[in-house]
């Protein structure tokens, strides 16, 4: 994670080559929930944290060697649909009982929810401000 400062701007475009990225760590090493869940991702997946003072943005490159078979498929959004999918869970807390699961797929669907309560209500409940794009 790497907190933007010095007035720094980050372009939100689908596109992680602003300088602000160059900066900041890349995660590796996922796991997979579909087809077996918790082994080892089959595909590369990357992901970059930033914060400032109004907002989290999370950059992600999703590598395939196989993009024709990318699926992306459009939905309303918080509708699950048959698509390639990459999904972020925040526990904000660190308290193992609130937090918020967000899952956007290849055609800039979003959908949110909030997993980590019992009931695992929808994201009626909760609303947040996303901006999702992608390339």
């Amino acid at each position: 994670m790497w907190r933007s400062g010095n007035g720094e701007t980050l372009k939100i475009a689908g596109i992680l080559d602003d300088s602000v990225w160059q900066h900041t760590p890349t995660f590796t090493g996922f796991t997979q929930q579909d087809p077996k869940e918790g082994e080892p991702a089959t595909e590369l997946t990357t992901v970059q944290v930033v914060y400032d003072d109004e907002a989290l943005y999370i950059g992600a490159m999703a590598y395939d060697q196989q993009p024709d078979n990318i699926v992306a498929r459009l939905t309303r959004r918080d509708r699950w649909t048959e698509a390639d999918w990459v999904s972020v869970h925040l526990d904000l807390y660190h308290d193992h009982q609130m937090g918020n699961f967000f899952y956007i797929n290849a055609a800039a669907a979003l959908g949110e929810c909030d997993p980590l309560l019992a009931e695992n209500r929808s994201a009626q409940d909760f609303r947040s401000l996303c901006i999702v794009l992608t390339a």
